[in-house]
């Protein structure tokens, strides 16, 4: 039986975080696994993150599966004298202070004797993971990074709206400097409600925000990627959705794209499984253990 701890640590902006602490930290291991979830998600739920988890516990390993400010859609987060409280969640979550939370499990992992670790993201997680090698505190700790479902969110909005959700994103500014982000968009903007700081923070033009514009992929040249040299790993399952816009491309093309700009990218497609690889939880767990140990 794999031992699974709830752990709690706080973050420099003072926000109580819990994760789920899949293996002992003890012996000679110094590698643990961070895992941050997707929008609207939560670091429990999903049946892929227990299974990644076990498989790395079972070979002596630590995955951590964490908790950040952007879990639920509207969450309260303690405040680290726990006598006040902060309402964030993915409605309301700013991808420019996603490492903090990143920040605060590496420094607790480091208390605990880690020094080397692997940072796998899920969907908007590939965002964070991804961000966190050019903005965190402690990139030099970061040996490896692993992508599950990575999402076109750009051809999303180009598909929703066409060229307008570039003023959309001007507006969100707008509103947001004069003290309105925290209003929630309107309907013609984006299909899920998010308020107007959080959707300018994700369609921001930024290489950050542009790291899987595969619907302009005969333009666009992907720099942020030259810039990373770390291995990296991509899953993705061959009828994952988020990658689903036969208007601008062949999903096989966005696979090329990868392999095009992300030296040496790792590549696992499982044959079906959705976003969350449900059915495909086996196989994902073992190419993810394959990766993080080898």
């Amino acid at each position: 039986m794999v031992p699974v701890t709830l752990q709690q640590t706080f973050t420099s902006d003072g926000l109580q975080l819990s994760a789920l602490r899949y293996g002992e930290i003890q012996g000679q291991n110094q590698r643990a696994v961070i895992y941050v979830h997707g929008f609207t998600s939560d670091f429990y739920s999903w049946p892929f993150v227990s299974e990644m988890g076990k498989a790395i516990a079972s070979e002596g390993g630590v995955f951590l599966a964490i908790q950040t400010r952007g879990t639920g859609l509207y969450t309260e987060l303690i405040d680290s004298t726990r006598t006040i409280s902060k309402y964030i969640g993915s409605y309301y979550e700013i991808l420019e202070e996603a490492y903090l939370d990143i920040d605060a499990w590496i420094l607790w992992l480091q208390s605990q004797g880690i020094t080397e670790i692997v940072l796998a993201g899920h969907s908007l997680g590939t965002l964070k993971v991804t961000r966190y090698l050019f903005e965190g505190t402690y990139t030099q700790l970061v040996k490896k990074i692993s992508l599950l479902g990575p999402f076109d969110k750009n051809a999303y909005v180009e598909q929703k709206s066409g060229e307008k959700w570039h003023e959309h994103v001007s507006h969100a500014l707008k509103m947001t400097e004069e003290g309105k982000g925290q209003e929630i968009i309107p309907p013609t903007y984006d299909d899920f409600p998010m308020t107007y700081q959080t959707f300018y923070s994700w369609y921001r033009p930024s290489d950050f925000n542009e790291m899987w514009d595969f619907y302009r992929m005969d333009t666009y040249d992907f720099p942020l990627w030259k810039k990373v040299s770390l291995p990296v790993q991509i899953i993705t399952s061959a009828d994952d959705e988020s990658l689903d816009y036969p208007q601008f491309y062949a999903k096989n093309q966005a696979y090329e794209c990868m392999k095009k700009h992300i030296t040496g990218v790792e590549l696992v497609v499982p044959p079906s499984g959705g976003h969350c690889f449900l059915g495909q939880e086996t196989l994902v767990a073992e190419k993810f253990r394959r990766f993080v140990n080898a």
